[in-house]
């Protein structure tokens, strides 16, 4: 991607397991015989799908030698919707999820009832199709330990209700279809027989027909589209990854000690404090990895809290996390020792941006570089725009009020941040909060920024806003005077914004630029329009900052549509819904 990408490598990386990759329990021949039933549940829902679709193949299948058909039918049915079914049972039994080993078990089980009782009222010779779904349930049972990933509390209550009220419902509404468009005559039980088979199977390949009830073929796609949808449903709730808490809570205490001793290296360290995020400690205690849950996608970010020599083990205990839940991992904004240590972990590390810091004792407002900026702060300051720098703990409760209300007014859009935003002004946890204001001679409010602690030595950016009516150079003016105040204070340096794909943004519009890098960039100057990519890179651009890249770490490169999808809601470039 241009000239912004790169690669974090160490000497003797690590491999280390994810939700992709289970513990192995049982030793090889358990792990052969789940690939084996996730193979045999495959490959019967491609097999439904497609008889259901081409009904010539179905009847192939039907007058094939009696062993091919009993393999065959022995856990396919022409369903479309059954097919996609055991599809998504495949796909969750491949991540060895304990509710798809009950799901399996169970519908082979009710399958090899099935064919008893069968063969039992109609003399049906069964005996194949129950060899074959017997030895499947002998292979799922040997290979249960394999079956290590929990299930989702809240997913499985939500399949019950689906699969209970839902189902009552629809299957009065279809006996309701069956009885008001009937062509002949039949009971009640025929037709409530008829409704539940049209919303399970396809009818026109069932093959016990409920006797004396004939419908318009309309009826027979619309009881079994309903069925189809109800079924996944359940099926995607069942197995829908388990959310995390999504909140602090008692973690937070432990985290505030940590990054009270130990929190001078990374400039995130503090927005790790966002109730939103959970902490997985490592075993010591001595740090811990920040996340949230999106989609199935845990998304740290930053690098781990605490000391530098834990943080192998803080990462490995996130990492049995995962495993444990089939969550995919994705760091966000890791700093270079941070990638590295992800790296050793098995995680691929790209560049992905740069942080702007500020080096308090090197800043300076002189020089041709500066001009610009240098002219709006002088700008602003000869306009009468006075600028207050305190500690939130110093601010009265009233003004503080008055800032909190005002920010929330002159927000455009929704609340946006994750990896670099704390977005709680006002909070009484937070004493420390460096809070600057721009106002008037008159004392009206024309600014406000606040930045939080970075260590001893240091603040990061945290919120920005400006009253559309303050004059321009408001906010640099607001800027160099926390500078100003940095100096006074004897804090050493200043993290402003972090700046997305900053090199193509530096290097893609300059002459000389190769194709490559010429067309990443006109494809970010037009998401630009949306997200304000260039214009947040530019506004950094003007301090003359130290540019410090930062890192997206992942484990696979299939993972990158499903991680970015993660990134864009947790950082509320898209709406959200928590787990």
């Amino acid at each position: 991607m241009g000239g912004n990408v790169g690669v974090v490598r160490s000497a003797e990386p690590v491999r280390t397991r994810t939700g992709h990759e289970p513990e192995p329990r049982g030793g090889r021949l358990p792990r052969l015989l789940a690939s084996a039933g996730t193979w045999v549940f495959l490959l019967s829902g491609l097999a439904s799908i497609a008889m259901a679709v081409h009904a010539p193949l179905s009847d192939r299948a039907q007058s094939a030698p009696p062993l091919v058909a009993d393999v065959v039918f022995a856990t396919s049915w022409p369903s479309f919707g059954y097919g996609t079914v055991l599809l998504l049972l495949a796909h969750s039994l491949a991540q060895r999820k304990r509710a798809a080993w009950w799901t399996a078990v169970v519908v082979t089980g009710l399958n090899a009832v099935c064919n008893v009782v069968w063969s039992l009222v109609d003399a049906f010779p069964a005996h194949g199709f129950l060899t074959v779904q017997c030895l499947l349930l002998v292979l799922l049972v040997v290979s249960r330990r394999e079956f290590t990933v929990l299930p989702s509390r809240l997913g499985v209550r939500q399949a019950l209700r689906i699969g209970g009220g839902a189902s009552l419902v629809w299957l009065a509404i279809g006996t309701g279809f069956v009885v008001a468009t009937q062509e002949s005559a039949g009971n009640v039980l025929s037709r409530l027989w008829y409704a539940a088979a049209g919303t399970l199977v396809s009818v026109d390949t069932f093959v016990i027909f409920p006797d004396g009830v004939l419908v318009p073929g309309w009826v027979d796609v619309v009881l079994n589209s309903a069925g189809t949808v109800l079924v996944l449903l359940v099926t995607w709730f069942l197995f829908r990854p388990a959310a995390d808490p999504a909140a602090l809570g008692a973690a937070e205490e432990p985290l505030r000690r940590l990054l009270a001793t130990e929190g001078e290296g990374d400039a995130l360290g503090y927005f790790n404090l966002r109730r939103d995020k959970t902490a997985v400690f490592a075993p010591n205690g001595r740090a811990a990895v920040v996340h949230r849950v999106v989609g199935g996608v845990s998304v740290a970010s930053g690098d781990p809290v605490g000391n530098e020599t834990s943080w192998p083990a803080a990462v490995e205990a996130w990492r049995e996390q995962l495993a444990a839940h089939a969550w995919r991992p994705a760091v966000v904004g890791a700093s270079e020792a941070g990638a590295a240590v992800y790296h050793r972990a098995g995680l691929q590390v790209l560049e992905v941006g740069d942080e702007a810091v500020l080096d308090v004792d090197a800043f300076s407002l002189e020089g041709r570089a500066v001009r610009g900026l240098r002219q709006a702060v002088n700008r602003a300051r000869r306009g009468g725009t006075q600028v207050g720098v305190r500690r939130q703990q110093d601010v009265p409760d009233s003004e503080l009020l008055e800032i909190a209300s005002a920010a929330v007014t002159w927000r455009e859009g929704q609340e946006r941040g994750f990896s670099m935003a704390l977005g709680r002004l006002g909070d009484p946890a937070d004493p420390d909060l460096l809070v600057a204001t721009a106002r008037t001679a008159e004392g009206e409010l024309l600014a406000v920024l606040t930045f939080v602690p970075w260590g001893v030595h240091g603040v990061s950016l945290d919120l920005m806003r400006r009253n559309p009516q303050a004059p321009n150079g408001t906010v640099e003016l607001v800027v160099t005077d926390v500078v100003a105040h940095a100096r006074s204070a004897a804090l050493q340096r200043i993290s402003l914004n972090f700046a997305v794909f900053r090199s193509v943004f530096d290097r893609g519009s300059r002459l000389g630029a190769g194709p490559v890098l010429r067309l990443w960039y006109r494809v970010l100057v037009v998401f630009s329009r949306t997200w304000q990519l260039e214009q947040l890179y530019r506004s950094n651009a003007k301090y003359q900052p130290r540019w410090v890249p930062r890192f997206l770490c992942f484990e696979r490169t299939s993972d990158l549509p499903r991680i970015g999808l993660a990134v864009a809601r947790v950082e509320q470039f898209l709406p959200s819904r928590r787990g």
